[in-house]
């Protein structure tokens, strides 16, 4: 058994063994690949921990892809420049968040224009 958060288990075993067939339930895991052998406690504590270290830049990341997935539309051949100009700092901005933000927590997100 192993104590973490158990929602990482899963993710750590698939980073470590990846296509390895196993089950986890109730913290347990329950190997069945023979082909495979499965991570030690170990192994799988310090991926854990990793994939738990960078979740919060991991968030900020789908959260700031979802921002500019709803500007694509910027994009399109049929918008005009002057437009496309107006929106380019802020997808720009968008863009950088990464470097200057490591989670939601502190995200100073930029202005949409209108």
């Amino acid at each position: 058994m192993i104590e973490r958060d158990i929602e990482f288990i899963g993710p750590a075993i698939s980073a470590l063994r990846p296509g390895a067939a196993f089950s986890v339930v109730n913290n347990v895991v329950d190997w069945q690949d023979s082909e495979i052998t499965l991570p030690s406690e170990e192994e799988i504590l310090a991926k854990m921990d990793e994939l738990i270290a960078a979740e919060p830049m991991q968030k900020l990341r789908q959260e700031r892809n979802y921002k500019l997935i709803q500007t694509d539309w910027v994009n399109g051949g049929d918008v005009p420049q002057s437009i496309k100009d107006l929106w380019y700092p802020y997808r720009q901005a968008l863009r950088d968040i990464t470097e200057t933000y490591t989670s939601l927590d502190d995200v100073v997100w930029p202005t949409k224009p209108e």
